[in-house]
């Protein structure tokens, strides 16, 4: 993950970097290295959320999840949020087995001594 962020960041660095003198001689020559240096930040948002600056924008513009990688690969260009579910706490009790541990949902009286320890999860609710 790091080298990849370094790589990148450097690519972007570098975009931006061009003679003095073909602005003066061409003046829309910034605007190529405008372009490059928002490909390289568009290719970072790529490789590190899937999704391009675009996607981005015009997911908070419509409130929807935007992606060009699903688009390319046959599906719908933006999808509603799913929404929240409400998740619940789940406690299990783990008792020493023969083999393994066993976990249940309520405690056992009757196993206090093999006894290992209890989890908690949180799970969707029902």
């Amino acid at each position: 993950m790091s080298r990849s962020f370094t790589i990148i960041a450097c690519v972007v660095a570098l975009a931006g970097c061009g003679e003095a003198n073909a602005v003066r001689e061409d003046p829309a020559h910034h605007l190529y290295q405008i372009g490059a240096a928002l490909l390289g930040l568009d290719l970072f948002s790529l490789v590190n959320t899937g999704k391009t600056l675009d996607d981005h924008v015009l997911g908070v513009a419509s409130d929807q999840d935007c992606s060009t990688v699903r688009l390319s690969q046959g599906g719908p260009y933006c999808i509603p949020y799913p929404q929240p579910v409400a998740m619940v706490a789940q406690t299990t009790y783990c008792y020493k087995s023969l083999a393994s541990a066993s976990c249940y949902a309520a405690p056992l009286a009757s196993d206090r001594a093999r006894y290992l320890g209890s989890r908690t999860d949180m799970v969707p609710a029902p």
